[in-house]
């Protein structure tokens, strides 16, 4: 009996001590998905302000086309004056400039001629 005693005594410390190992690695992985799931959160939110900051700046844009378009055109919808154009202001200008510089710098070198890679240049290739 003290034997069968020993053994169970035994057995139960190695179940215990099993026990505490997978509850130790079942605390840690819990903490490491915590904090991924916690940076996640805080990924998420910023991105959430973000888009609120660029809506806000888009919903304010709009208004004032729009109050700009409404102060283009009279009582009966018809526009006020033969073209309506946007003032725009001094650095929207020169970005402007800079980007239709871009383009026809591009558009330019986009003209190099290459040489053919294939006689059949047009044709499809011949199936045998």
């Amino acid at each position: 009996a003290k034997r069968e005693a020993d053994r169970t005594i035994s057995e139960a410390t190695t179940d215990i001590a099993n026990f505490k190992n997978w509850l130790r690695g079942a605390v840690e992985e819990s903490e490491r998905l915590q904090k991924i799931q916690h940076q996640t959160l805080a990924a998420a939110e910023e991105g959430i302000r973000t888009t609120r900051a660029r809506l806000a700046s888009t919903f304010e844009k709009l208004s004032a086309l729009g109050s700009e378009i409404e102060d283009a055109i009279d009582e009966s919808h018809r526009p006020k004056a033969r073209e309506f154009t946007r003032a725009a202001p001094a650095a929207a200008e020169k970005e402007a400039k800079l980007v239709s510089n871009r383009a026809r710098k591009t558009a330019a070198e986009s003209v190099v001629k290459r040489p053919a890679t294939r006689a059949s240049v047009g044709k499809p290739p011949k199936r045998k």
